[in-house]
């Protein structure tokens, strides 16, 4: 494994934005936390002391922020954990099974993998990011072997590879594709594609079947591909959250729904979403809101989860400039609840239905609509309401539920 990848002073905030996204997660085995799951938690296996993870968190953040290279990392990080106890040879008692092992804790060998991971998929999902802010002009990824002793014969296949952002293969062979991989993706122009013989026929992606000895589970992962990296690390952190949430949500008591939203709604990825950092994606979406239990019956929704897409928000921000209404900040989007929770509700069309009322003495406006099978529900508008809003609006439609 080469362990001369590093970053250049002050990456982009995308970078960044994908390890403060991440939740620390205690986990005994790497396939505790599986495969996506990486893109939605930080974790190091064996290392189930939340105090070590923190501090493993905030010295890659640390490395990421200022272009650390492994050997300062490692010099940096070493005393602390040691300290800590997290060092060396030790007996665990594996939480999942009750067994007790000798398990390597901190090592040079780990901290470099732990470097290397974490960095690695950092970079990969900044760069999916930008590559959905600036598709228009760089349609394009070219797949490109980086700087290694021997590559894997799957990934050699690859080389040139070249096919749109947005092409399903790179949901799977998106770098790094491997432990200790440095393959990467160059995001090129339509000209740069024709260099490169033009848009390539996508590669046929033949799977194996790999048994997670942890959980039982098997699964289908491609051929050439190290089971647990066979994801797209920025696509799969965002839809991840949203899906993760969704769930827990849906079946969440009210107060832990209320401080759960709060939070979701002062996070990094809501404002990324906000302000335009996933384009006009239709892959990603974060919860904003949830719906009252009888009006998403009543919507045939099979979720109270409303969620806010890139593609919406790109459309508020294209009617935005110079309009007050619009001009909205990611705490705005708290009122939404408020106003689902006490505002006038009506019901406009089939599938759709809008929050209307008066939240901070102003007046304010969502519509929402809840997809054809039921199973998903989104914000597609809020904005502080016109002058004749509140007199004619309710009048215009059948009322669900009047506001408190």
């Amino acid at each position: 494994m080469s362990d001369t990848f590093r970053f250049a002073q002050g990456p982009a905030p995308e970078v960044a934005a994908y390890l403060d996204a991440r939740t620390v997660a205690a986990s005994f085995d790497w396939r505790d936390i599986y495969g996506q799951e990486h893109a939605f938690n930080f974790t190091v296996a064996k290392a189930t002391q939340l105090d070590v993870l923190t501090q493993l968190h905030t010295a890659t953040r640390t490395a990421i922020d200022q272009g650390l290279p492994f050997e300062a990392f490692k010099k940096q990080l070493t005393p602390e954990l040691r300290a800590m106890g997290w060092w060396g040879k030790q007996e665990m008692r594996d939480p999942k099974t009750g067994e007790r092992k000798l398990v390597q804790l901190g090592s040079n060998r780990r901290l470099k993998t732990i470097y290397w991971a974490n960095t690695r998929t950092a970079y990969g999902a900044g760069k999916w990011q930008r590559a959905q802010r600036t598709k228009k002009a760089l349609p394009y990824f070219v797949y490109r072997l980086g700087v290694s002793n021997e590559h894997r014969p799957h990934h050699v296949a690859k080389e040139n590879v070249v096919l749109p952002v947005d092409h399903p293969f790179w949901d799977t062979w998106y770098p790094p594709n491997g432990w200790g991989c440095n393959c990467w993706l160059r995001q090129i122009t339509r000209r740069e594609a024709e260099h490169y013989g033009g848009e390539s026929t996508p590669p046929q992606v033949p799977m194996r079947e790999w048994t997670n000895k942890r959980t039982g589970e098997v699964l289908q992962v491609p051929e050439g591909i190290d089971a647990g990296w066979q994801t797209n690390p920025g696509k799969s952190r965002a839809r991840n959250l949203a899906q993760h949430l969704s769930g827990k949500l849906d079946a969440a008591p009210a107060p832990l729904r209320s401080a759960a939203m709060h939070d979701m709604l002062n996070s990094q990825v809501f404002k990324q979403v906000q302000g335009g950092a996933f384009g006009t994606s239709k892959e990603v979406f974060v919860p904003v809101a949830i719906v009252p239990q009888n009006v998403a019956k009543q919507m045939g929704a099979t979720t109270r989860v409303a969620l806010f897409s890139p593609e919406d928000a790109a459309k508020q921000i294209r009617k935005r400039d110079g309009l007050d209404g619009l001009n909205l900040q990611p705490n705005d989007y708290l009122k939404v609840q408020q106003l689902l929770d006490n505002g006038v509700i009506l019901h406009e069309r089939e599938r759709s239905f809008s929050a209307f009322g008066l939240v901070d003495n102003r007046y304010w406006f969502a519509a929402f609509r809840v997809t054809k099978d039921g199973k998903q529900l989104f914000l597609k508008s809020f904005r502080r309401a016109n002058d004749n809003e509140p007199i004619n609006r309710p009048r215009k439609f059948k009322t669900i539920r009047e506001g408190k």
